[in-house]
């Protein structure tokens, strides 16, 4: 099997075990965490950040779970940074900082909140959460006002 033909099938089997969040509640997360996708598996990364990105990406939907989203938040980004390509922790991180600007009112929060949406739907743009979430937050993008320069 090609290098190309391998990441694809490794990028497919994430995004294959990725389920939709519950309909009117971003917020809960029902799934079984799926297998990680790091910015390029071939290229010999090492074990250890796969662990410690799963690790990170574990506390983050736990505190998510809890309601905790300004920790969920944190532990979700460093997720991001360490895998940018994975669906999963794109969409959480959305959730956890979508709970966050709408109860604070804050059209900056969900604004960066549209930002990674907008990521994960270019990594699968048949993605259900993915689109589910883009429609929540246009109407809440139009009934915020816009913040000022």
């Amino acid at each position: 099997m090609s290098r190309l033909a391998s990441r694809i099938l490794l990028f497919g089997l994430a995004l294959a075990a990725t389920a939709p969040a519950r309909a009117g509640r971003p917020w809960e997360v029902n799934r079984s965490p799926p297998a990680l996708e790091l910015v390029d598996p071939t290229a010999g990364t090492p074990v250890e950040e796969e662990v410690a990105c799963r690790e990170v990406l574990d506390r983050g939907r736990e505190y998510l779970r809890q309601g905790r989203y300004d920790k969920a938040r944190q532990e979700l980004t460093e997720a991001v940074v360490r895998c940018p390509t994975h669906l999963e922790a794109r969409l959480l991180r959305a959730r956890a900082t979508l709970v966050i600007g709408f109860l604070a009112w804050r059209r900056d929060l969900v604004e960066e909140c549209a930002g990674d949406v907008a990521l994960a739907r270019s990594l699968d743009p048949e993605n259900r959460e993915a689109l589910d979430l883009h429609s929540l937050l246009d109407g809440l993008l139009r009934r915020m006002a816009p913040t000022s320069p």
